[in-house]
């Protein structure tokens, strides 16, 4: 279980709770391991991929596009209550 506080907070505009919100690729733990990747020899550039190092990376990931999502259903929200003032009744 999660120690975050916001699992259930919700989206204003569609009610998707934050802990059902899935990144919008589906990310597996390898690929955001390989995000933290850096080639090379040089030690010093070097990123530490602990479990946490990932996870933490993750969530940083699912945080930005829960933002988004948040985001994009006010944006839509607003340009369909837009377009129902151009209709004459």
């Amino acid at each position: 279980m999660s120690r975050y506080a916001g699992n259930n907070d919700r989206c204003p505009v569609c009610g998707l709770r934050y802990k059902d919100f899935r990144t919008r690729e589906p990310l597996t733990y390898y690929e955001v391991w390989l995000m933290l990747w850096v080639p090379g020899e040089d030690s010093a550039e070097w990123k530490y991929k602990r479990r946490n190092t990932v996870l933490g990376k993750w969530h940083q990931i699912k945080l930005e596009d829960w933002r988004a999502h948040i985001a994009e259903c006010v944006a839509a929200k607003e340009a369909a209550e837009d377009d129902l003032c151009d209709v004459p009744f």
